[in-house]
């Protein structure tokens, strides 16, 4: 309890912010993420999670030293694995289950694995020459980690490339004449950064008075305003919003009882943050014409594994025909007569 105090002080010193956000990270834990319900996160992390990420053969390597350990030396089983049991009770009782949740287990589980590792290698007949014993464990923490190994690097070479998101940005502000207007019927982390300062701008028009309440350097409060009209000077394109409930676009909060000039939409294997609107996928088909596509994933490749609540264009294994990080995109021109 003091680490916890001495590291994270304001606990303390704001009870009542550190209080209604840990209430509300536990609500957000159990009632799942975006009403995305995979499984309680005690059967999930361990089939899906844990299992992808170390792969089997480690989860189980792993597990057997658990139970090794508490056989040998109780006491000190106790105090490497009373974190982590804790932890993954704590963390898997709702069905908030992104895979990043099970990081902190990480390190103790290659621990236990190597108390296992260490374990089989003394049951190893002692007739053999202690070279051939080593040849024969290091052979077999090889083939512990290879799974996860494989993964490790297929996984750092894929993010190694040029993301498509990036690639798309690129061509639209090559291709797309300034002033434009534009739709992204993506998720938010899907969206392509086409105006410098947009996601600033926007948090800053929402919470503005807030923001600036809470500075007591005048000379910061009055920048801020300024700071937003410079970014607006560097706006390129004018990025319409849809209501989705009318089916009507509209830019910054005003209707315009009009189509933009291009939609830009995704695709990926995250099924529910990649599907349009039924209203804007009407259009596509009666109002614009694909102008332009970028692939990075073969979405129909079965043996890629995603995790379906986080916002993570990546693969967590398989890694079959996937070209680079990101959604694939499709940018849409509004046909001529259209208005």
């Amino acid at each position: 309890m003091s680490a916890f105090i001495i590291g994270t002080p304001f606990a303390v010193l704001d009870f009542s912010s550190f209080l209604s956000d840990f209430l509300s990270e536990m609500n957000h834990l159990g009632s799942g993420h975006r009403n995305i319900i995979l499984d309680r996160g005690w059967w999930y992390h361990l089939r899906f999670s844990l299992y992808y990420g170390l792969g089997w053969p480690l989860l189980l390597v792993s597990t057997v030293g658990m139970l090794v350990m508490a056989r040998t030396n109780l006491k000190n089983a106790l105090i490497l694995c009373s974190f982590p049991l804790i932890y993954y009770l704590c963390a898997g009782k709702g069905y908030t289950v992104f895979v990043r949740y099970v990081v902190p287990l990480v390190p103790f589980l290659c621990i236990t694995a190597a108390v296992s590792t260490i374990h089989i290698a003394g049951l190893i007949n002692d007739r053999l020459s202690p070279r051939v014993k080593t040849v024969l464990v290091c052979l077999l923490a090889a083939i512990i980690v290879a799974p996860s190994t494989r993964r490790i690097i297929m996984f750092d070479s894929l993010l190694a490339h040029k993301d498509n998101r990036l690639i798309a940005a690129e061509w639209v502000h090559a291709n797309i004449p300034r002033g434009s207007s534009i739709y992204q019927s993506c998720s938010d982390a899907g969206k392509l950064q086409l105006n410098p300062g947009q996601f600033f701008i926007e948090k800053c028009q929402k919470y503005e008075a807030m923001i600036t309440d809470g500075l007591k350097d005048e000379t910061i409060r009055s920048m801020m305003p300024k700071s937003i009209e410079y970014l607006k000077t560097k706006m390129a394109y004018q990025e319409w919003t849809c209501d989705n409930e009318e089916g009507e676009f509209e830019f910054k909060g005003q209707g315009e009882g009009a189509l933009p000039d291009y939609i830009i939409a995704e695709q990926s294997p995250l099924r529910d943050y990649s599907r349009p609107p039924l209203e804007v996928s009407e259009l596509l088909t009666t109002s614009y014409k694909l102008l332009k596509t970028f692939y990075a994933i073969d979405i129909g490749e079965e043996e890629n594994v995603f995790d379906q609540q986080d916002l993570f264009y990546v693969p967590l294994a398989g890694f079959k025909n996937v070209e680079r990080p990101g959604p694939n995109i499709f940018i849409y021109a509004k046909e001529s007569g259209n208005y």
